[in-house]
């Protein structure tokens, strides 16, 4: 049975899942007499993994043995430098772990050893594999034999110059897919391709009646309403192609004012908390969106304290990890808001947990996040800096000044990584996120390799406080003055650079190299990226990204970078203010106008974490519900990464689980240019994995382990139809397309017995696409 709505199209039917809405569909046997987390499901019974469990998709073992260990510690060290994860632990899209980055990979990313820069920063990480991606498929296929294959029939030579019957690839990419009339759009297709010769023409039709010619184009809308892009390439053989996309102008309906129906604030807690609850959706409804959020900005911080791991251990309950208890605030925190910037900042600026740190330190850095999740952006820059933790992770703990005797220099990691990925990027931008060029079309880098080394010579002689253990560990460093350099830096030169002009003079007499002037110059070194002009649009970009849609607008870009830089309607005149950017994010037409939602590249795929916990607070899900403990959640924390593709604070690399960037090779949101960053762990492999955990955590378990709503589910399932619509509120705030609403209620009325054709509807409408994608 197959669907052919209109949602099978990018985003939305770019995940491969037993699904509903363009996937093939597989109905599962729940039986209401089985007692086992997991169960049998809908891939035959003699298809179960090794270790004897039955029913689960695509293998793997419940043997810690055999898995790749708790996430939070006994695992080999997550550090930075040239020391990745194991392939064999952590699936990524590409099957090759020969491909994946180091966080010393300073060929690929660093303008300074890009000499034709490409036209927008290159996709970090590879691609290829995974099935069930749009136009993907894993993989090339290798052909056989040699031309004419077997008959042993004559081959026609090929002609002199093949590359001249190969047509080209048009691929076009636009600074916005929708907004307000008038909507200026930036259309680039300088990334289309032909294989051995050149495009000899970028012909424009903007389906408004006008057209232009060239490689890189603006076209502004003046009017509202549709309208099909279309790009044409031609190269010099006469070889031509063309793609198509759509731009939607509409005017702005959303009104902060207005009252929030009770979808809506459902679907503001998939973007703002970790998903909804009756309750925090009914806290919505009455404050309306601005004063929840401002109502979260006093709620108590839920933080990850060594007392709260203490007193498991002294429960004996098995003993808890820091991914234990933010698991548990993830799900049960009141600072849900909080708990929603917290991860996407750590994100941004990635630290993965170290075995050397121990669990207090590790619950001590995250916690950070939590802290300054509303506070500036530029005191969370400044703790990450002098932290233990990222000196370990990117391995400028312990960094000398140069050693000409020894031949020796200063460690560049973390002065490439500062700039390049947690706080200004790689070329330099406009206020609203577009490249800006110099003459020659080109975009302009942000810093080069000098720069680099200028800024290595700043982070050096920190070290950890002199302090028993493991207090060194949550303090901040310290500096060792005899390792610093104290000669002159030339950092960035920008208008109202800090320092002026970028540099910091020499310190030549022995009494002025103290400890204290050298952390002077570690804080000149973060004011000289925090007051970048790049460093709001980077940022904010970034934010939008994990919480509202993969693809922000030029325009919406900027008014959220104008909340960063303290102006606009929520920002108090403070930069870097962070409660100001998120109010901004949140409450701007582009999260909340119903209209924009209507292009298939407008949303997020929802990472897996998410869609872990979100559905953990949807459904009611309480792990130790007749337990009196201050957890609720004991969910396993074993094997997390290889089932999602993610797990608290294990990314592989300072590159996070993904990239801002990153897309699916080969497919049609690559020829658009679309970013659908989540995708790079949705692989084959890992959508099997979470929908193991997701049935054995959330679908099937028993008695007093059942999901809290299946009782009031039970009680519609008598009728299909009002059980799928009160699941399309509940989970789809009322998106579910008919289509889909066709096939749940087909496959329902086929289902015997209250508790499996609730579970059948639940794991259907947790596995389609168009739940997978926050619209």
């Amino acid at each position: 049975m197959r669907a052919s709505g209109r949602r099978c199209a990018y985003l939305s039917c770019s995940i491969l899942v037993f699904a509903v809405g363009g996937c093939e569909l597989q109905t599962a046997d729940f039986s209401e007499n089985d007692t086992n987390d997991v169960e049998p499901g809908p891939i035959a019974a003699d298809d179960a993994a090794a270790d004897g469990d039955v029913g689960e998709v695509g293998g793997g073992s419940d043997d810690p043995m055999m898995d790749d260990g708790p996430d939070a510690a006994g695992g080999p060290p997550m550090m930075g430098g040239d020391e990745m994860f194991d392939p064999a632990d952590f699936v990524m899209m590409d099957d090759d772990p020969s491909d994946e980055l180091t966080d010393m990979d300073a060929a690929e990313f660093d303008p300074a050893s890009t000499p034709d820069p490409a036209p927008s920063p290159p996709p970090i990480g590879g691609g290829g594999g995974g099935g069930g991606f749009v136009g993907g498929g894993g993989g090339g296929g290798g052909g056989g034999g040699s031309p004419g294959g077997g008959g042993g029939d004559p081959v026609d030579p090929p002609p002199d110059d093949p590359a001249d019957l190969t047509p080209p690839v048009a691929k076009a990419a636009a600074s916005a897919f929708w907004g307000t009339s008038p909507l200026t759009v930036e259309f680039d297709a300088s990334f289309s391709t032909d294989v051995g010769g050149e495009i000899s023409s970028f012909e424009w039709q903007f389906g408004d009646g006008n057209a232009l010619l060239g490689e890189v184009v603006t076209h502004t809308f003046t009017t509202t309403g549709t309208f099909p892009v279309t790009l044409r390439v031609t190269d010099a053989g006469g070889n031509v192609d063309e793609t198509e996309l759509p731009i939607i102008v509409a005017e702005h309906t959303f009104d902060p004012d207005d009252e929030v129906s009770e979808n809506e604030a459902r679907r503001f807690l998939w973007q703002a908390a970790w998903g909804p609850t009756p309750a925090d959706t009914q806290s919505v409804m009455d404050l309306g969106f601005e004063g929840w959020i401002e109502a979260q900005r006093t709620t108590p911080q839920s933080l990850i304290l060594w007392a709260d791991q203490q007193t498991n251990n002294d429960r004996d309950y098995g003993g808890r990890s820091p991914a234990h208890i933010w698991n548990d605030n993830c799900v049960e925190g009141a600072d849900q808001l909080r708990q929603r910037v917290a991860w996407a900042l750590i994100q941004i600026i990635v630290m993965n947990q170290q075995n050397g740190t121990n669990d207090e330190g590790n619950g001590y850095y995250y916690s950070k996040y939590v802290e300054h999740a509303f506070g500036n952006y530029r005191d969370l820059l400044e703790f990450v800096t002098f932290s233990y933790h990222m000196g370990n992770f990117l391995t400028y703990r312990n960094n000398k000044k140069a050693n000409p005797n020894l031949g020796t220099t200063p460690d560049e990691n973390y002065a490439r990584e500062i700039m390049q990925l947690f706080s200004i990027g790689l070329w330099e931008l406009d206020r609203n996120g577009t490249l800006r060029r110099d003459a020659e079309g080109e975009p302009i880098p942000t810093y080069d390799n000098d720069d680099i080394i200028q800024f290595a010579r700043i982070f050096t002689g920190l070290r950890g406080a002199s302090l028993d253990w493991p207090e060194p560990i949550v303090n901040p460093m310290e500096m060792r003055p005899q390792d610093h350099e104290f000669g002159e830096k030339q950092l960035l030169d920008y208008p109202g650079s800090m320092p002026a002009m970028g540099f910091i003079g020499p310190l030549e007499d022995d009494a002025d190299q103290t400890a204290a002037n050298g952390m002077q110059d570690v804080q000149d070194a973060i004011d000289n990226v925090f007051y970048h002009p790049n460093c709001a649009p980077f940022v904010s970009k970034r934010l939008i990204q994990r919480l509202v849609t993969s693809n922000p607008s030029a325009a919406y870009i900027e008014r959220v970078a104008i909340a960063f830089e303290g102006g606009g309607p929520y920002g108090n005149g403070v930069r870097g203010d962070l409660f100001a950017t998120v109010k901004a994010i949140l409450l701007d037409p582009e999260a909340r106008d119903a209209a924009y939602r209507e292009h298939p590249m407008y949303g997020v795929v929802k990472e897996p974490l998410l869609l872990r916990w979100g559905l953990y607070r949807v459904m009611d899900r309480v792990d130790r519900p007749n337990e009196v403990f201050p957890f609720r959640i004991s969910a396993s924390i074993w094997g997390v990464s290889g089932d999602l593709g993610q797990s608290f604070m294990n990314s592989p690399s300072v590159f996070n689980f993904y990239t801002p960037e990153d897309t699916v090779p080969g497919s049609e949101l690559s020829r658009l240019g679309v970013k659908a960053p989540e995708l790079k762990i949705h692989t084959d492999v890992t959508v099997m994995g979470m929908m193991n955990r997701l049935r054995s955590e959330i679908v099937t378990p028993n008695d007093e382990r059942e999901a809290g709503v299946y009782p009031y589910l039970r009680s519609l399932s008598d009728d299909p139809f009002q059980l799928v619509d009160e699941l399309d509120h509940m989970m789809f705030f009322g998106t579910m397309s008919h289509e889909m609403r066709g096939i749940l209620t087909d496959v329902l009325e086929q289902i015997d017995g209250e508790t499996d054709r609730v579970r059948t509807a639940v794991w259907l409408s947790m596995a389609s696409p168009e739940f997978r994608v926050l619209r």
